[in-house]
């Protein structure tokens, strides 16, 4: 096969495996699709207020001075623990 043809495959492997796993996972867990149309609700709404919780601190520069309460500032490429 010519190296063309070896990056096609490894790239549809690559976007076909996920579906794969998913589609496997899903059908073998009937229970906990269960429970998620049960607590649908409470988990749009505790998502969407974390999404807005945090858009509200990254427009009002807050963000930062909570990494720097909790020390996560220092954290990051070439940071030492």
């Amino acid at each position: 096969m010519s190296k063309g043809g070896d990056l096609l495959l490894i790239d549809v492997l690559g976007r076909a495996v996920p579906f794969v796993v998913i589609g496997l996972t899903l059908a073998r867990a009937p229970r906990s699709l269960t429970w998620q149309s049960c607590h649908h609700r409470a988990v749009e709404i505790g998502s969407s207020t974390v999404i807005v919780v945090t858009g509200m601190l990254l427009f009002t520069g807050s963000l930062t001075c909570l990494n720097q309460y909790f020390g996560l500032a220092g954290l990051g490429p070439g940071a030492s623990i």
